[in-house]
This record gives structure tokens, sequence and C-alpha cells, in this order.
């Protein structure tokens, strides 16, 4: 076992603390600076050893859902239906109010649980290169003017009748269809 104490005015940086660490280890020198190991995430999201939790929303206004074209991997440039991870210690309903708040600027009321998707991209040798479990709910708009950040490109009010532009994945298409049935939107 190695303990490193760090004081005020060390001079020891944090990245010399993982190189340390790193090499005691024997963790791999690719995973230096990934989210594999940078104190923020236990585990990386690419070719991840577990899958990660997170939500998907679909919020509602005027009839039209709420579209965010992504920014990041996996599916990067496509249409989506919003989400993201859920934090530690976060309930899943939270996340998904904050995951649609930092995503785009608006304010929404959850309306309930709908559904678990799994989400699992493989790369060209078949490996599990991206694995998410998605609890998603339907959600309402309340307030604020769309604005996309860094996680996604572009937002728009969808038509649900007009979906076929956005070449979403066929079990969203399903989900929205079964949303726009039971909720009335």
């Amino acid at each position: 076992m190695v303990f490193i104490f760090l004081s005020d005015g060390s001079g020891v940086t944090r990245q010399a603390v993982v190189a340390i660490i790193m090499d005691y280890a024997k963790i791999p020198t690719k995973f230096v600076g990934s989210t594999y190991f940078n104190g923020k995430d236990a585990m990386r999201r690419e070719y991840p050893k577990r899958p990660w939790v997170g939500v998907g929303i679909m919020v509602f206004k005027d009839g039209k859902i709420l579209l965010g074209r992504r920014a990041k991997e996996p599916r990067r440039g496509q249409w989506s239906i919003p989400g993201g991870t859920i934090e530690l210690g976060e309930m899943a309903r939270d996340a998904a109010i904050r995951e649609i708040r930092e995503e785009f600027a608006i304010e929404i009321e959850v309306i309930k649980f709908f559904d678990v998707f799994d989400r699992i991209f493989r790369d060209s040798e078949g490996r599990v290169q991206f694995h998410y479990v998605l609890v998603e709910f339907v959600a309402r708009y309340t307030s604020g003017e769309l604005q996309p950040s860094d996680d996604v490109d572009a937002a728009e009010w969808a038509d649900p009748k007009n979906l076929a532009k956005y070449k979403l994945p066929e079990d969203q298409l399903a989900a929205i269809g079964r949303a726009m049935k039971e909720f009335r939107f």
C-alpha cells in the first residue's frame, strides 16, 4: 500500500501523483488523461467495464417534442431524444431535470417514468464501445428559451408527424409514438 500526503506548497502536482499511482497500479499509459482515471469518473465511458446508467427525457411542448443533435460520441452529429448520465447520489428524476437545464437552458416538469432502454454500441471488431442503460421519462416544457450547450450543437421542437428527417433510432420513434398516444400531447 502506498500513501501520498500532499500539503499546500509541496510542489507536487496532481499529474505527478496520478503518474505515481498509475505506475504502482500498473495502469496502462493509454488511460492517462482519459475519463478512466481523472478523479471525476470511476471508469471510462468508452470501452467501459460495466454499463453507465443515465436518463432519457421526452420533453413535449405544444404537441412537439424536443430533439438535440449530439455534439459528442456516441452518435455525434445525429439527432436524439435528450439525456445524460446520472451522477453519484442523484435521483433519476433530478438527473432528468438537470440534464435538460444544462443541455438546453429550459425548465421542465417530469410527468412520469416511461421505460428503460439499452444503448449498446459496438466497434468494428464487435467489442462494446459504449453501453448505457437509460431510464426514460416523459416531461413537459415549463419555461426558458431553448439554447443548446456544448453537448448538443442544435436543438429543435420537432413535429412528431415529421420525424423521418431526423433519422432517429427505431426504438426512439416507437417510444415517441407511445408517449404521444398515452399522454395525448
